[in-house]
């Protein structure tokens, strides 16, 4: 359902069931080799789930004062009749899915505002978010019910304020929460990144780019990392050439902390170090017919 109230704000609405049968996976009884300490099988019998969710959304706009606002929110509730059930030991991880119904249920809203400011050449734009979720499943043979909730906030920045010059800039922080009858958990993770580009002349251009990372690593310690990118290019009618450099700080890693259940994962993503690069791409022209 969409209604409007004026030719700059409207509300949407929509609802929907959903029905399947028939997940093949379920039927593989034999446990699989997943990895070398994990294994997996399932219950045998033909997997069957429900869903049902639905969702509003209002948008507003404001022409003169070039603003723009939008508001939205979404429900969502499923059943399905297996049961994820996991042990866990010291030489090895066992994943089932086993005969017993299952249910979940998830909520999320969340808020969105941009602004032009003409004289300033400039878009200003941010939104935030809230999630929760419920779901159950099987760990040491004990049923366990976990609930997730986690908020979020961005914030962006584009300015030109002279035809030769761009500056980008944005910013992200999130938090999110971990429940179940025995344990609580929550981690949180900020992200910062800008660029800029200058065209001091037509055939030149000089880009830079910025990132920054405050993410948990366990409950009350957090780890930095800093990364810097920059390039210069010239272009003639015969060839562009390019001079790169990335990841100029020689970052070799960074690390975030994420939570599946019960347990608590630390990621370490590794990068590439240092590099500098010089390239020519040449141009090469056809014949007019």
């Amino acid at each position: 359902m969409r209604y409007t109230f004026s030719g700059t704000s409207e509300l949407n609405f929509s609802s929907g069931f959903n029905h399947s049968a028939g997940d093949i996976m379920d039927l593989l009884t034999t446990p699989v080799q997943l990895t070398y300490r994990n294994t997996s099988a399932a219950s045998g019998v033909i997997g069957k789930s429900q869903s049902w969710n639905t969702s509003l959304r209002y948008t507003k706009q404001v022409p003169f004062s070039y603003i723009t606002f939008g508001a939205n929110a979404n429900y969502n509730q499923g059943k399905r009749n297996v049961l994820s059930s996991r042990n866990v030991s010291q030489t090895s991880t066992e994943s089932t899915s086993i005969f017993r119904d299952s249910h979940t249920r998830s909520a999320s809203g969340g808020i969105n505002a941009s602004k032009n400011i003409l004289s300033l050449f400039t878009k200003l734009s941010g939104d935030a978010s809230v999630s929760w979720s419920s779901s159950e499943y099987m760990t040491q043979n004990k049923l366990v019910t976990s609930y997730y909730s986690g908020y979020s906030l961005h914030g962006q920045a584009d300015i030109t304020p002279i035809s030769w010059l761009e500056v980008n800039a944005k910013c992200d922080y999130g938090k999110n929460f971990s429940r179940t009858a025995n344990s609580h958990q929550s981690s949180d993770n900020l992200t910062a990144s800008g660029s800029l580009a200058v065209f001091p002349i037509s055939n030149i251009e000089v880009r830079s780019s910025f990132n920054f990372m405050h993410n948990m690593i366990e409950p009350g310690k957090y780890k930095d990392a800093s990364m810097f990118s920059a390039s210069v290019q010239y272009k003639t009618k015969q060839a562009v050439w390019k001079l790169s450099g990335n990841n100029l700080l020689d970052v070799r890693q960074y690390t975030r902390t994420s939570f599946v259940d019960t347990d608590r994962f630390v990621n370490t993503t590794n990068l590439i170090g240092r590099t500098v690069m010089l390239t020519c791409k040449l141009l090469v022209a056809g014949k007019k017919q």
